[in-house]
């Protein structure tokens, strides 16, 4: 489900580029003439504690979208997340930035929360 979250929010933040006139791929390659996208993510810990991260678009960059994500990585069957580990919320910050805060509940889980920023030159 985050793949398709991600894989839609990069084709509809495409879409507009063309609609603009901004026709440049998505990518998290070096910087272009167009869109970039940075990620982040918190250190893995086990912490029933809530984590949270801040992704800044690079200089010359204005936030054009983003998102979070929570990713278990141990102590879960099958990797299916249990629904003591969530995504808190996945907000914009300003014009430059993307805040992810996650929490797991479950005490001995390893997990950790992510963030990206579609980020458009100015």
């Amino acid at each position: 489900m985050r793949t398709l979250v991600l894989t839609v929010c990069c084709l509809v933040m495409l879409v507009i580029g063309f609609i603009v006139g901004e026709g440049h791929s998505v990518s998290s390659a070096a910087p272009s003439s167009g869109w970039q996208i940075v990620y982040g993510t918190t250190t893995v810990g086990s912490s029933t504690q809530p984590q949270s991260i801040v992704v800044n678009c690079p200089s010359g960059h204005v936030l054009g979208g983003g998102g979070g994500v929570y990713y278990p990585l141990k102590g879960v069957a099958g990797g299916v997340p249990d629904p003591n580990g969530i995504l808190i919320w996945s907000q914009p910050l300003g014009r430059f930035a993307w805040e992810a805060v996650g929490v797991d509940r479950t005490k001995g889980h390893s997990w950790a929360v992510g963030a990206y920023v579609i980020c458009a030159t100015i």
